[in-house]
């Protein structure tokens, strides 16, 4: 049976919630009207920011050293959020706390992060999923609309 209770989501690590009865992961994040829902049969992590003009601010509370020198030669908000979306997402796929971990993590040596950008009702967007698993759908459920479709975005891999 597909039917779900309360009760066939368990809590793990840092209450990081899991579907027991069939052995599924998921993880959600969202960014001005987006919300994106990463599901895998392995652990997964999700994360998507919308890309706004701001002051940049390398801080080393956040970012190892060798980021912060990728975010001074790049010095873009395109950058920033690339990093920072992929960061989020593994940690929140090995279920560490941001702040625990978040300068321990050279985000630009981990695999399995896949990161994307989205072009939304003309608005620029980075998505990052972190997951062992390679096979990756992305869909959009607009409010109000039954129609759900896939998504065209880019895979990238900037640095």
């Amino acid at each position: 049976s597909l039917e779900l209770t309360e009760n066939d989501i368990i809590y793990g690590k840092n209450k990081k919630p899991k579907i027991d009865k069939f052995n599924i992961y998921f993880n959600i994040s969202h960014t001005a009207n987006i919300l994106v829902i990463a599901v895998s049969n392995v652990e997964v992590g999700v994360d998507i920011e919308k890309v706004i003009k701001k002051k940049l601010i390398f801080s080393n509370r956040i970012f190892t050293e060798n980021e912060i020198a990728c975010l001074n030669r790049f010095n873009t908000e395109l950058i920033y959020y690339y990093l920072w979306t992929r960061k989020e997402a593994y940690i929140k796929k090995i279920s560490e706390t941001i702040f625990y971990i978040f300068n321990k993590v050279d985000i630009l040596k981990e695999r399995f992060i896949f990161s994307f950008l989205l072009i939304i009702n003309n608005e620029l967007f980075t998505l990052s999923v972190a997951s062992n698993d390679d096979c990756i759908h992305i869909f959009d459920k607009r409010k109000n609309s039954d129609k759900k479709e896939e998504i065209r975005c880019k895979l990238i891999n900037i640095i």
